[in-house]
Parts: C-alpha cells; sequence; structure tokens
C-alpha cells in the first residue's frame, strides 16, 4: 500500500537523467572544494634547495638523514612548503 505522502510521476529515462543530473549540479555548486594552503605546495628537490638557499647535495643529506620530511609520488620526490618551512631551523641550528 502506498503512503498518502507519497507520489508517483511517470518520467522517462531522460526526463529521470535530468533530473539527476540537476540535482547533482545543484549540489556540487553548494559545495566548495577544499583550497590547497599555500603553505601545502608540493616543490621539486631542485626548488626546494632553492627555497631553504642550500645545495641540492646537502637537501639530499637532510633527507636521508629524516631532518626532512618528503614525498615520493611514483618514483619522484617531493618536499611541503609548509614542511621545510619547519626545516629552515636546521641551517641555524648547525652553527
Amino acid at each position: 500500500m502506498i503512503s498518502p505522502n507519497t507520489r508517483i510521476i511517470d518520467l522517462t529515462s531522460s526526463q529521470l537523467q535530468e533530473l539527476i543530473s540537476d540535482a547533482v549540479k545543484k549540489e556540487l555548486a553548494n559545495t566548495q572544494s577544499p583550497q590547497p594552503k599555500e603553505d601545502d605546495e608540493l616543490l621539486t628537490l631542485e626548488a626546494a634547495a632553492s627555497f631553504l638557499k642550500v645545495s641540492k647535495v646537502t637537501l639530499h643529506h637532510w633527507k636521508r638523514d629524516g631532518k626532512v620530511k618528503f614525498l615520493r609520488i611514483g618514483s619522484r620526490i617531493r618536499f611541503k612548503k609548509s614542511e621545510l618551512l619547519n626545516a629552515g631551523s636546521i641551517k641555524k641550528s648547525r652553527k
């Protein structure tokens, strides 16, 4: 038995598809995708070394010694800019 609040609508498949598509578009428009923070930018080894004002060899050593966190994306190495900001104190503490 159908409850009194239930509505039965006769729709074609294309009308149903359009209704669903419109509803999804409306919901997507209402949600905002999270914007990555500027400090979470991923840098290459060269860019990270330049950012820290150290040589690529020094950055490799810091990476190997665990002084700098890094990400491996496939075979590529990337550094989060926010992690490098924390690593800036490494250079100062060596002196």
